[in-house]
């Protein structure tokens, strides 16, 4: 009896020391996603998650996806995807036994135009349907009108601006009238 109360003991201390050893080292884990950001639509679909194929150093996986690590430092970089910003790359730390993330958001690429006295700062523009923001801003000290083929016509004061997004493909016109101090236009080709 003696024996088994002398052992018992030990017998816990080595157990608890291996389970405290096999649970401090095990893997953690990295989930990486990637959201498309853009702050010009409704709000449900503001920021919608996206399927890149993105890099954890030389491992790659297509968002959203986990993986189970060793304690370190990882780079976790994110592909360029067309009228998007690419996210900058992520500096993680994966600690053993816990999981972290890695998030890339892409911002969408917004198309500016400056309306002056002397007309459009640009003329052919390109745009994704349902996606790239196209923004006119009225750069001069008097109200312009401008003309958009499938939006309308609006009156902009100066520092004034009219955004719209094309919801189909095509080819789109915007102009100042005929009969205003300035005539020019220009064509906006949307994907």
């Amino acid at each position: 009896m003696a024996n088994i109360a002398f052992f018992l003991p030990v017998v816990v201390i080595i157990g608890l020391v291996v389970f405290g050893y096999f649970y401090a080292t095990r893997p953690g884990t990295l989930d990486v996603a990637a959201w498309a950001q853009n702050k010009y639509l409704s709000e449900p679909e503001q920021s919608t998650p996206i399927h890149v194929s993105a890099m954890v150093g030389s491992t790659s996986g297509t968002t959203p996806f986990s993986l189970s690590l060793p304690a370190g430092q990882y780079e976790v970089t994110y592909p360029a995807i067309p009228w998007y910003y690419t996210p900058s790359s992520n500096e993680v730390a994966v600690t053993n036994g816990r999981t972290v993330y890695s998030t890339g958001a892409y911002d969408v690429i917004v198309k500016i135009i400056a309306l002056s006295s002397a007309g459009f700062n640009a003329t052919t523009v390109s745009a994704l349907h349902g996606v790239t923001p196209v923004i006119w801003i009225n750069t001069s000290g008097s109200n312009l009108e401008l003309e958009v083929s499938g939006q309308g016509n609006y009156i902009l004061s100066p520092d004034q601006n009219f955004t719209a997004i094309f919801s189909s493909p095509g080819t789109y016109q915007f102009a100042t009238p005929s009969g205003s101090s300035t005539s020019t236009s220009g064509i906006i080709t949307v994907e």
